[in-house]
This record gives C-alpha cells, sequence and structure tokens, in this order.
C-alpha cells in the first residue's frame, strides 16, 4: 500500500539519478566518438555519435534542474505550476496507455476531468514520462486521498 500524506503535497518531479545516468551516457558516447575515427577515410563523414551531445545536455539539465511535474495538494491539481482544477470542479482522474505506433517504451497518459463555469465538463491529459520519479499507482492514490480530505 502506498502512503500518501495529507499534510504535505505530492510532488512529480523529474528522476534525478535517471535523468544524469542518461545524460552522463549520451556524454561517453560523444567523447568515444571522437577516439574511434578512421583516418583513412576521405571526405566529409558525418559522426553520427557527435550528435550524442544534444540528448546528453539535455538528459544533465533535466537531472540538475530537478523540476516539479505535477503537483497534488488540498487545493487540487497542478500541471508545470498551473492549476489544472480544485477538488471542487474535480470530477475523476485515470491513466491509460496511448496508442503510439513503432515504439517499445510505456505511454501512459494521466487524464483528469472537471468543470468549468457554466458546468461544461473539460479534460486534461498529463503525459507521464518514464523519468519521473514516482509511479501511476502512486499518482492515482494520491488524488484519490486528496480529493476525499476534508478542505
Amino acid at each position: 500500500m502506498i502512503k500518501v500524506d495529507r499534510d504535505k503535497p505530492f510532488l512529480v518531479k523529474e528522476s534525478k539519478g535517471v535523468n544524469i545516468f542518461l545524460g552522463l551516457l549520451c556524454l561517453t558516447l560523444f567523447v568515444s566518438s571522437f577516439f574511434n575515427n578512421d583516418e583513412s577515410e576521405k571526405g566529409f563523414r558525418l559522426q553520427l555519435l557527435h550528435v550524442a551531445i544534444i540528448p546528453a545536455i539535455l538528459f544533465l539539465r533535466k537531472g540538475f534542474a530537478n523540476k516539479t511535474i505535477i503537483s497534488i495538494d488540498r487545493k487540487g491539481i497542478m500541471y508545470h505550476g498551473e492549476l489544472i482544477t480544485t477538488w471542487e470542479d474535480f470530477i475523476d482522474a485515470r491513466i491509460e496507455q496511448a496508442e503510439v505506433v513503432l515504439t517499445i517504451q510505456d505511454n501512459f497518459v494521466l487524464f483528469v476531468r472537471y468543470r468549468q463555469p457554466g458546468n461544461r465538463i473539460f479534460q486534461s491529459r498529463i503525459p507521464l514520462r518514464n523519468t519521473h520519479n514516482k509511479a501511476e499507482e502512486e499518482i492515482i492514490e494520491a488524488i484519490r486521498v486528496f480529493s476525499r480530505a476534508p478542505r
């Protein structure tokens, strides 16, 4: 059973360890590409491993920034610091796996339904990445705990 404390916000952040590991792995590929050159080949040749510097920078930046992606607290659900819904307007939330062609990774998405003025129902789609520090089950449990908590 996952324990969620109602007195503290439930924060979903980028996983420092995973992002730094992936960044260092890409950086190692980039650096090793300079040592594996074949000087006997003439002309311009694109070193594909040189491109590894781009994901290396992105992963390292994400790892050191430790940015909060989703925040669930007594007020409601926030995504990237922007309030999606308060608990008074909250209807339900579910996690589904999005169908993505030609991919082997999980593509989980959090769907949050809520009311807006005029009693219209809206739905927000929040992608859940493999580099987040919380599991899908923990996120749903936090929503369940906070949505039922006294205000």
